[in-house]
Order: C-alpha cells, then structure tokens, then sequence
C-alpha cells in the first residue's frame, strides 16, 4: 500500500485502526533491509542491442 502511494493515514484507516504508523515505519524498514540484501538475486542480464 505504501508503495502504491497511499498515505499512512489512509493505510491506518482502511485497516480499521488495527495498525499504527510505527507499525508502517517498520514495514519499510523491514523490506528495505530484506530489498538491499538480496539485491544480487535479482541482477537482470542485459539485453543484447
């Protein structure tokens, strides 16, 4: 949701409440760490001209 651009109000609102900005925050920290780590995984080749 965050990536589509919500904002973390709107997130916090269509979960009922259920969830808190801090929760957010630690989301994309999460897959920020979990993005960076396993960047070589995702290496495409280049595509020949």
């Amino acid at each position: 949701m965050v990536a589509d651009g919500l904002a973390w109000e709107t997130i916090i609102e269509q979960w009922h409440n259920s969830i808190t900005k801090d929760a957010i925050t630690e989301a994309v920290k999460l897959s920020s760490v979990a993005f960076f780590k396993h960047t070589d995984e995702f290496v495409l080749e280049p595509m020949p001209a």
